[in-house]
């Protein structure tokens, strides 16, 4: 396990305050989410610096308030609208990292994502290919074997917890087919470097023998540290992890169930623009 930084000293200034949300969440052994628990009142120092600044017109300042939306630290998850109108203002002011985070964006055109996510290469390697892996996997003009290419490049790199989404992908051969053994491999890492949806899939497959035989206490052990994961990141204001935990407590798994905390977390989740939290609300 990495080495991370412990009791980050609060910011005073805008630009100690971009510099400190840049390195937690471009930290290449993604243990992000234990900075924030070690450093959470500096990184909440540091959230409420960066809108004035922004405001103003720094570019670095908005690319790190594009950053804050886009993780959902601080700041309500899935803003895209906040994460394009700042990340468009950083890329136009010459911070080429912030290429990568307009690719989430639909007012960017398709052949601009792939230019943006492309110039971030040099500044936010790891999202940058996470991006274009994405684009190349979703878009008319994609090719799945560049798409493996960049998802290579982040597992290269270190950073398994990036691309748990596409894991799938990752480990398929041609035909589709996933390799077992890399599957697992992948997911521990990432589960590893505090990846809370690494550790509930890797759960889920111990608890139904996919991939891998049924291991009734392994599940449970992920579950726990998944739901231990996720209770650290809502506490801090992450709505995703928020949504997370509430599926947790609904099923059970790690924890206690408890029906009324679940809906209470997914209200909450929602009200700072979870999508996946408003869904579970109305099917409840």
């Amino acid at each position: 396990m990495q080495e991370y930084p412990h009791n980050l000293p609060a910011p005073t200034t805008a630009g100690e305050a971009a510099e400190l949300v840049l390195n937690v969440f471009a930290y290449p052994g993604g243990v992000s989410a234990r900075i924030r628990t070690e450093s959470a009142e500096a990184l909440n120092a540091a959230a409420a610096l960066l809108a004035p600044a922004a405001e103003s017109g720094d570019a670095v300042a908005q690319y790190a308030l594009a950053v804050c939306y886009s993780e959902g630290f601080g700041l309500p998850e899935d803003s895209l609208e906040q994460v394009y109108h700042w990340s468009r203002k950083a890329f136009d002011g010459g911070v080429k990292a912030a290429g990568a985070l307009l690719g989430t964006a639909d007012e960017t055109e398709e052949a601009e994502r792939f230019d943006c996510a492309t110039a971030a290469l040099g500044e936010d390697p790891v999202k940058a290919h996470t991006m274009l892996a994405f684009l190349h996997l979703t878009s008319d003009t994609g090719d799945p074997a560049r798409a493996r290419a960049h998802l290579q490049a982040v597992i290269d790199m270190g950073a398994a917890h990036a691309i748990v989404p596409l894991l799938d992908f990752y480990c398929a051969d041609d035909g589709g087919e996933v390799d077992p053994d890399l599957y697992l491999g992948c997911l521990e890492t990432a589960a590893e470097q505090y990846s809370a949806d690494a550790m509930v899939t890797l759960a889920d497959c111990y608890s139904t023998g996919y991939y891998v035989e049924a291991d009734d206490e392994l599940a449970e052990h992920w579950y726990a540290a998944a739901a231990e994961q996720y209770g650290i990141e809502a506490a801090l204001g992450k709505p995703g992890s928020m949504y997370g935990l509430g599926r947790l407590l609904l099923d059970g798994n790690g924890v206690e169930a408890d029906r009324e905390a679940a809906l209470d977390y997914f209200r909450r989740a929602a009200d700072a623009g979870c999508e996946d939290a408003r869904e579970a609300l109305e099917n409840l």
